[in-house]
């Protein structure tokens, strides 16, 4: 074992330690003392695979329309590794509120390959397909609704034209939003697609029955 003077940066007291050891104690001043001759060696680990694996893996939910555990993938990469455009592009298409500065933000950074801006609007209108069928549901709940709403009025009242009225409006709203759900039609998906997610899957630990629902 070889012993290394060091000052001590409180006392100003000589300290002899162990040449190994990155910090001893002052036996003057009982201070803590750094050794700045042991190099500190910092381990990184690659995780670029496991990056671009589960990217994919959200990549295909989104064709499946399951956003939320393409959404629940997403952040876990993004917690991984942010500085890539195409974690942006994807957060930008399932994060309607922050869609214009995740766009920013992409531009910033290199991509990877796996979803570009080309796939970004590819992906919109599906997303946004997904999106108004959920609207589609919440307005016929609530049309009904009022229609039921109106029938105590309507006989207080004998406001009998509400009734109709109501009805109307619910229906041309709702064909209104069926026929823009139909022109909505899926992207043309890349024929890598089937084969990454296979890849994907097998890197999670992920099979088909098991098919990292999280």
């Amino acid at each position: 074992m070889a012993l290394i003077a060091c000052r001590c940066p409180h006392c100003g007291g000589e300290v002899n330690m162990d040449e190994n050891l990155e910090s001893g104690f002052c036996v003057y001043c009982g201070n803590k003392v750094l050794n700045d001759k042991v190099s500190k060696v910092k381990v990184s680990v690659d995780r670029s695979s496991e990056v671009k694996n589960s990217l994919a893996l959200a990549k295909s939910y989104i064709y499946d329309k399951d956003l939320y555990t393409a959404q629940t993938l997403l952040n876990k990469v993004m917690a991984i590794d942010s500085t890539n455009s195409d974690v942006w592009y994807m957060d930008a298409l399932l994060d309607a509120k922050n869609r214009k500065r995740d766009l920013e933000r992409a531009k910033q950074y290199k991509s990877l390959g796996i979803f570009t801006y080309n796939d970004y609007v590819e992906y919109k209108s599906l997303v946004f397909s997904e999106r108004g069928k959920v609207a589609y549901l919440i307005l016929f709940t609530f049309g009904f609704m009022g229609i039921f709403a109106t029938i105590p009025i309507m006989i207080i009242f004998g406001l009998y034209w509400l009734t109709p009225v109501v009805a109307a409006a619910v229906a041309i709203i709702g064909l209104i939003i069926f026929f823009v759900l139909r022109k909505g039609k899926n992207p043309t998906i890349d024929p890598a697609l089937a084969e990454a997610h296979s890849a994907a899957k097998g890197h999670l630990g992920l099979d088909d029955e098991n098919d990292g629902r999280l």
